[in-house]
């Protein structure tokens, strides 16, 4: 499985308000401005031993892939 993150043009600031809405605490900015993908590969992979999600990119490493689900905007 592949997925492809998209950042919104505001700058980070949806990325801190859904990071402040979720009641966590975080050390440093850039744990802020992460959640939302740290949180989507956690809920992805849901403890399972037999998902490992990696964030490279797969056409380096094989020509095999097609596209499932595509999110039309």
């Amino acid at each position: 499985m592949a997925l492809n993150y998209r950042r919104n043009a505001d700058g980070g600031e949806a990325a801190l308000a859904y990071a402040r809405a979720s009641g966590r605490t975080f050390s440093n900015l850039i744990q802020r401005l992460s959640w939302a993908r740290t949180e989507a590969r956690q809920l992805l992979k849901n403890r399972s031993p037999y998902l490992n999600i990696h964030t490279e990119d797969l056409s380096d490493v094989t020509d095999r892939m097609r596209v499932i689900y595509r999110r039309v905007d």
